[in-house]
């Protein structure tokens, strides 16, 4: 679905470099997710990693 470089915002790692995967189909439905478009696997074209 997306990946990209970013620099970590939270956490003990915050300040570093990192690279971020995120994959379509996630069937957990947080409701704090920032990425709901990510839920629907089928909108989103087949990419290899």
């Amino acid at each position: 679905m997306e990946e990209f470089y970013t620099i970590q915002g939270e956490g003990f790692n915050t300040g570093k470099p990192a690279y971020f995967v995120r994959i379509g189909g996630c069937d957990v439905g947080c409701h704090w997710c920032d990425v709901k478009e990510s839920w629907d696997a089928s909108i989103h074209p087949l990419t290899e990693a």
